[in-house]
């Protein structure tokens, strides 16, 4: 077993080169952010291309069809619906049914307004873009919002049935960015603009 989020992070990264090799392929012949290659200088603008835009076009045309198709502001992307123990509650309210499902369909208009108001539209298309060029992508939802991690920068393990058993995430973040525990206890090693590899690591426990 893992002793560690980065002994995780080694174990998993090397079953995946020959993967990560053929997205790099993908990318440049697309849309080259959603993975760059290792030695990629992110201050250089200077980007690979396939000489034409049509992967790019095509790339954008996909996502922009996927997000209507899911997310589309006119109606609600997802449907609620009443299980047995609301639908008991509901009958000792004396509430009708027709009742039951307004209040039902009010919180589906809410769920739009909600994911509007918090601007993550962008994210989910930047979502859509990853699936179509890498086939993947970790969706992050915390209290501060949403985050899109490519493919590179995060490793997954799952069991036979498919479900995830370990998350592992590396990201190279300044040392002042870090939680303000972890930056008190390792004050005297670091400046506060150095750059430190953060690792994380999600783990499912025996009880689900």
């Amino acid at each position: 077993m893992y002793r560690s989020a980065s002994e995780l992070w080694t174990a998993c990264s090397g079953q995946r080169t020959g993967l990560l090799t053929r997205v790099e392929r993908y990318a440049a012949l697309t849309i080259p952010k959603v993975c760059y290659p290792d030695n990629f200088d992110s201050d250089n603008t200077d980007e690979s291309h396939d000489y034409q835009s049509i992967g790019a076009q095509a790339v954008n045309h996909l996502s922009n069809k996927l997000m209507l198709a899911m997310f589309a502001p006119s109606r609600p992307f997802a449907k609620l619906q009443a299980g047995a123990k609301a639908k008991k509650q509901a009958q000792d309210m004396k509430m009708t049914e027709t009742q039951l499902e307004g209040i039902l369909a009010n919180g589906e208009r809410m769920a739009i307004k909600e994911l509007d108001s918090r601007g993550q539209r962008p994210k989910l298309f930047a979502v859509m873009r990853h699936l179509i060029v890498a086939g993947n992508a970790l969706l992050v939802l915390e209290a501060r919002g949403m985050r899109v991690i490519g493919l590179k920068k995060y490793v997954v393990k799952r069991n036979i049935w498919g479900e995830v058993m370990h998350i592992g995430i590396r990201e190279e973040v300044k040392f002042d960015e870090l939680d303000k525990d972890i930056v008190k206890l390792y004050r005297k090693l670091f400046a506060d603009d150095t750059k430190v590899e953060f690792y994380k690591w999600i783990k499912r426990e025996p009880n689900g």
